[in-house]
């Protein structure tokens, strides 16, 4: 009697494979041998090895010692090839708890990296990201394994596109995300940004931005109310939106952005990114009166602090991701990560989770000014508190009249790299 469709072989295996990348390995465990079970034909033969792989890993997992070397045994009667005899006994090995001899093996495998095919040399990567991966590796391990990783793949790829878009969906790499240089290697080169550079994990809070307000040592330039704008016009940030000192800054404009990046490199003693170059006449957003305003330029060289560059925002933003989010395409996920409509205020800078890189409230809180011009305007990115989440993607911008102000709108740090400390830490 033939298989009937909804049950035949191959959607069984999809379901293993399913569960065990959920962690459910007994589950995935009796998938695997419902299908080593059914009578299986010659064209179902990458079934049944594919099956006998899972299988191994699965019972590895489960550290099932001795049904696993069975399981060992018989998977390789079946005359893997050298690169598949590579990657399962090393980490059956490992995942069984035989570090020592799961390392030997390891070792063993890429003694011979340098004259390897290319698909050899992918699986030795994919095998050391796996063992960086492991929780019985230790800080220091996991580094040499990363490093060993990254160093194979950036021979192995060799600027191809087709071969960054093959290393980037490979969950084997997860352990690597976190690395800058893993994720310069699988970006669009004209996506990621040419120098490196410091961005702030988090935005300016109200507090620090009110320090500078209220310093009254300081004569350097200061946000000034414009008269000719609306009465209940402010510099300080709205405490309805920002009801404590760590909330962001907002009701900041692209100006007072610039003059609060000087302040706090004065304070610091380091050279200010900006300085005027004479003033301007501009008009203000809310009626067709001009107002002067200082004509800003960078200053090369300084190790003062600056807004960040639209590239650099958004290169940070993603974090190495492609989707709508750096959380991923699914909206329903975005609570934990930032605060956007229907919320009533802002919530307080760096408490909701991270991006993979570790950067707090890049979605949603306040948008952020950016340095770059766009005709007469200046960038902002992010998205709000006070916009939906469609509004905050990584991908969507906006730009503003740069004396505008919001209670939606404030900034975040940046450094070049003259003012990014150089010491052992900022090296790795």
């Amino acid at each position: 009697m033939p298989i009937e469709e909804r049950n035949k072989p191959e959607v069984r295996y999809e379901l293993g494979t399913k569960f065990y990348g959920l962690g459910q390995y007994e589950a995935a465990l009796e998938e695997c041998d419902t299908v080593l079970k059914t009578q299986l034909d010659d064209s179902m033969k990458d079934l049944r090895k594919n099956s006998l792989n899972m299988r191994l890993v699965t019972l590895a997992r489960l550290k099932r010692s001795e049904e696993t070397d069975v399981a060992l045994t018989e998977w390789q009667a079946t005359e893997p090839s050298p690169k598949e005899r590579i990657y399962y006994e090393s980490l059956v090995l490992l995942w069984l708890g035989r570090k020592e001899n799961a390392v030997e093996r390891l070792e063993k495998g890429l003694a011979s990296e340098e004259s390897a095919d290319p698909e050899t040399q992918y699986t030795l990567a994919r095998t050391l990201a796996r063992f960086a991966a492991d929780d019985s590796a230790t800080t220091e391990e996991k580094r040499v394994w990363r490093d060993r990783a990254i160093g194979i793949l950036e021979r192995w790829s060799a600027g191809v596109k087709s071969n960054r878009s093959r290393i980037q969906s490979d969950l084997a790499f997860l352990a690597l995300h976190s690395d800058p240089r893993f994720m310069k290697l699988v970006a669009d080169p004209s996506r990621v940004p040419e120098q490196p550079y410091w961005l702030a994990s988090r935005e300016v809070t109200r507090g620090e931005y009110e320090a500078f307000l209220k310093d009254t040592g300081y004569d350097g330039e200061k946000p000034i109310a414009a008269k000719e704008r609306r009465s209940d016009d402010s510099v300080s940030p709205n405490v309805s939106v920002s009801p404590t000192p760590d909330h962001p800054a907002q009701n900041v404009s692209w100006y007072d952005s610039v003059m609060y990046c000087n302040w706090l490199s004065r304070s610091e003693g380091r050279t200010p990114a900006y300085r005027s170059a004479g003033k301007a006449k501009i008009k203000d957003p809310f009626s067709s009166v001009e107002i002067g305003v200082d004509k800003w330029e960078e200053v090369d060289g300084a190790t003062g602090y600056r807004l960040p560059r639209e590239l650099e925002w958004e290169y940070a933003c993603r974090a190495g991701s492609q989707t709508d989010w750096s959380t991923g395409s699914d909206e329903s996920l975005l609570a934990s990560y930032c605060q956007v409509y229907p919320s009533k205020l802002a919530s307080p800078t760096g408490k909701k989770l991270p991006n993979a890189w570790g950067m707090h409230d890049m979605h949603g809180n306040v948008r952020e000014w950016c340095w770059d011009l766009d005709r007469s305007d200046r960038v902002c990115r992010g998205g709000s508190w006070f916009d939906e989440a469609a509004y905050c993607r990584s991908a969507y911008r906006l730009r503003g009249v740069p004396s505008y102000r919001s209670n939606s709108l404030g900034f975040r740090l940046a450094l070049s790299p003259s003012g990014i400390p150089q010491s052992p830490e900022a090296d790795k």
